[in-house]
C-alpha cells in the first residue's frame, strides 16, 4: 500500500477515504461568519480541507489556519 500510495498519490485511496469519513453531512455554525450554519459535503480536491456549504450554496473551505473545529459543539472557531 505503501508503494501504490508513492507511485500514484491519495487519490487511489480517496473514495475508501470518504466512505469512511466522520465528517460528512455534519452541521456546523462558523463562528467568524457570525453563526452561519453549513453542512460539511466533502472534501476540496486541491487541499484536502473540509468542504462546506451553506444553505445559500455559497461554498466555504475550511482552512486550519487559527481555527478549531469543535465536534461536539458543531461550531468552527478561532482559536
Amino acid at each position: 500500500m505503501f508503494y501504490d500510495f508513492l507511485e500514484s498519490g491519495f487519490g487511489m485511496f480517496l473514495e475508501e477515504y470518504r466512505s469512511l469519513w466522520l465528517h460528512s453531512g455534519q452541521r456546523l455554525q462558523l463562528e467568524e461568519e457570525g453563526g452561519s450554519e453549513v453542512t460539511v459535503v466533502d472534501l476540496a480536491p486541491d487541499t484536502g480541507f473540509l468542504l462546506a456549504r451553506q444553505d445559500t450554496g455559497e461554498k466555504h473551505e475550511l482552512q486550519p489556519d487559527g481555527r478549531s473545529l469543535d465536534l461536539f459543539q458543531g461550531l468552527v472557531k478561532v482559536k
